[in-house]
């Protein structure tokens, strides 16, 4: 949007009658100058001091300060690069006004005016459009975003701004109503730019909310929303974990695809990202990896306790040893009881959507063929899931651990008591951590660790499998 500030002068003008102008007159104002140096009107006292447009700061860098015309020329707007407008030239003040000019589109200052032939000062130029309300408050995020589905109904609906928010102005401005008009009471914090709506209960399952900031929220520096904020999203059927988990600590070992204590054996050809490693068993027990002294399957390091076993790998007992100390320590605990009281899950997982939090089956656990799994984050990229069973894990065919809202595979951990098995062409998301064998199929891809370490240990088996060590 342009805004438009106009100033009417009306001068007494003595000039020359060697420039052929008239003597004396009174006129009315002339139109305005544009960018390219038009010319004012005719009839008028030239103005004595017009300005562009408002000053305000949008976008990039401020605009600077236009020269004073002088003489019978109207003085260069100023450069608004960036939106940010800028002060305008004065208009002469002796006979000749020119016409101040019209800034650009975006912020550009145009040059001022050409002489007038006696007339009066144009108008003065416009602002830079986006430079005419200063700078402008915006809503960057939302969480929930918006028309997020399966939210959980213990939520608390967040904003975050690009400006530091004010409490006073939020509390009555970031409202929470379903189904449809009906209000939710609730209580509204603000730390720093986020501001959050914590609903006094839980929200209705399978019902769609709306969320508003109206407009007289404003930061602490003055500035305000432009436009109230409107976003919805619907609700799941369940209650995330109130209780947050922390990271289960893997030190050493969080740099292994694989470590193993018994045996890793390959069927030509995985491809594994991240280091490997085997101990106490000694390196001969590492089959199935290529001659050549690269072990071009391994994007990492692939280490042994002693000279046998594939010529790629190296030989480092101290680091394995301290690898083996911490996937102990990491398996003992992500099963420890001061984490709390795990959430209970059995039998075949498929179709679930699960929150952060702990969860815990006293028997098995599976996802069966062509299933799916879903881990919801609910926004927060730290969040924690940590998924036990007393027995077994299986990932059966073509089933997938599918992680959404800010999941990542590195925050989570699955503890089997016994074998992990990951079927073929299976996909699955997180560290495991096994009592016995770890088991992947034809083709199963692992976005996580392969770790089994203890006095049960078994072998590490794969077959043309794809595992990635995740980002921190």
């Amino acid at each position: 949007m342009k805004t438009f500030k106009k100033i009417a002068f009306t001068a007494l003008v003595v000039v020359s009658p060697a420039c052929g102008q008239s003597l004396v007159e009174f006129g009315a104002p002339g139109s305005a100058g544009h960018a390219n140096g038009a010319h004012s009107g005719k009839g008028g006292a030239a103005g004595s001091a017009g300005k562009s447009g408002s000053s305000g700061r949008a976008g990039g860098g401020r605009g600077g300060t236009g020269a004073a015309g002088t003489g019978d020329t109207g003085g260069e707007s100023g450069d608004g690069r960036g939106g940010a407008s800028a002060v305008g030239g004065n208009a002469g003040s002796v006979a000749l006004g020119g016409t101040v000019g019209q800034s650009g589109e975006g912020g550009e200052g145009g040059l001022g005016g050409g002489s007038g032939t006696g007339g009066a000062a144009g108008e003065s130029g416009m602002a830079g459009a986006g430079g005419e309300n200063g700078a402008l408050l915006v809503v960057t995020s939302t969480n929930p975003a918006d028309d997020d589905l399966a939210v959980a109904l213990n939520k608390t609906v967040g904003a975050t701004f690009n400006e530091t928010m004010t409490l006073v102005t939020m509390t009555g401005a970031f409202t929470l109503s379903g189904p449809g008009l009906t209000p939710i009471p609730g209580v509204v914090a603000v730390v720093g730019s986020m501001a959050t709506f914590d609903p006094d209960s839980d929200l209705a399952p399978s019902t769609t909310f709306t969320a508003t900031i109206s407009a007289t929220a404003t930061a602490l520096s003055g500035d305000a929303l432009a436009n109230d904020y409107v976003w919805t999203f619907t609700t799941g059927t369940q209650a995330a974990q109130v209780l947050p988990q922390a990271a289960v600590p893997l030190g050493s070992a969080s740099n292994f695809a694989i470590l193993a204590s018994a045996a890793i054996t390959d069927i030509p050809s995985s491809l594994i990202t991240g280091d490997v490693g085997l101990t106490p068993d000694a390196g001969s027990f590492i089959s199935g990896f290529s001659v050549p002294a690269s072990c071009p399957e391994v994007i990492g390091v692939m280490y042994k306790v002693d000279a046998s076993g594939p010529a790629c790998a190296v030989v480092n007992t101290t680091l394995l040893d301290n690898a083996k100390i911490d996937a102990g320590i990491a398996f003992i605990n992500a099963r420890a009881v001061v984490r709390g009281t795990p959430q209970a899950i059995a039998g075949d997982l498929n179709g679930l959507t699960l929150y952060p939090g702990l969860y815990e089956s006293g028997s098995t656990i599976e996802i069966s063929p062509g299933g799916f799994l879903y881990l919801d984050a609910q926004g927060d990229s730290s969040a924690v899931f940590i998924i036990r069973s007393a027995n077994s894990i299986t990932t059966e065919s073509t089933s997938e651990v599918v992680l959404t809202k800010g999941a990542r595979a590195n925050n989570v951990y699955w503890t089997a008591g016994t074998a992990v098995t990951l079927g073929t062409s299976s996909i699955m998301k997180g560290t495991l951590l096994a009592g016995t064998a770890i088991s992947l199929l034809t083709s199963a891809n692992l976005e996580g660790r392969a770790l089994n370490q203890g006095t049960l240990a078994e072998a590490i088996t794969l077959d043309k499998n794809v595992i990635t060590v995740p980002s921190p």
